[in-house]
């Protein structure tokens, strides 16, 4: 079927957006081996980069010409200007990876309707791969331009990743205290330390479920979309639709690994957003 004219116009939008995230990933490259510390912001174990601070700003300039009417939402300028169009942006995912050359950090970019609670447009790139994970609602989900779906592994076969919220450690017991339950009936468990990329990597087949206790909307906007177009889940612990206005649980995977989580993550479900 044609493409509206509306959906060529997001195509055209997507590619600019792309353009952009790889320059965002050049400057990443450019750190080579970091070999700062970073510096604390927020809350313990939270810390920001000059890196963060220049993608940002470079995503802040290029988004916002791309798209003016849109209001722009980064991690490092936290909730600002959440308006009916907004760029949902995490310069850096994974900044303590990145500080200690992981290799494991990506950019994620989002265009959404935050009152709908609607994500219209993700773009998830990891530089050192060079790993672009694209997706625009209703058009499926891409890898480097190939079409990418959930896997078919029920849960004794699957591997579950997840995030251990290291900014709020009241949440350490019930995470670990899940993720037994978790790894007991699973193939094995991965944590990344970036749930952007986790979140892809879901999309792709490579992992078969995530789920950690609080993210805020920037590490997930980007890869809600893409879980969704690959055919899996993504909830909050409760069933409901991450928020994109402010902080959920994440609980996703393909359907069956989505399922067994749900019931495993319900003692939970009261006691998280």
């Amino acid at each position: 079927m044609p493409k509206t004219g509306d959906e060529r116009k997001m195509t055209a939008l997507l590619r600019q957006v792309c353009d952009t995230v790889r320059d965002a990933g050049a400057i990443i490259r450019s750190a080579e081996r970091y070999r700062g510390d970073g510096m604390q912001k927020g809350g313990d174990r939270n810390y920001v980069t000059e890196y963060d601070v220049r993608v940002q700003n470079h995503l802040h300039g290029t988004l916002t010409e791309i798209c003016p009417e849109a209001a722009f939402c980064g991690e490092e300028n936290g909730e600002q200007g959440m308006g009916e169009t907004a760029w949902i942006v995490d310069p850096i995912d994974g900044t303590s990876n990145f500080i200690h050359g992981t290799g494991m950090s990506a950019v994620s970019v989002a265009l959404a309707h935050p009152e709908r609670n609607e994500t219209l447009l993700a773009v998830v790139y990891n530089p050192y791969t060079d790993e672009l994970f694209t997706a625009e609602r209703g058009s499926g989900a891409f890898l480097n331009g190939e079409q990418i779906a959930v896997s078919r592994h029920d849960y004794a076969h699957a591997l579950i990743g997840f995030g251990t919220t290291p900014y709020d450690r009241t949440r350490s017991e019930a995470t670990f205290a899940l993720l037994a339950a978790a790894y007991r009936e699973s193939l094995d468990i991965r944590r990344s330390g970036s749930a952007a990329l986790d979140l892809v990597y879901l999309a792709a087949g490579r992992l078969d479920g995530f789920f950690e206790m609080t993210l805020q909307p920037w590490d997930y906007a980007a890869g809600e979309l893409l879980v969704t177009e690959a055919g899996g889940r993504i909830t909050r612990f409760n069933g409901e639709l991450p928020d994109l206005k402010r902080p959920s649980s994440i609980l996703a995977g393909n359907a069956p690994v989505y399922e067994a989580l749900f019931q495993m993550a319900a003692p939970y479900a009261k006691t998280v957003w």
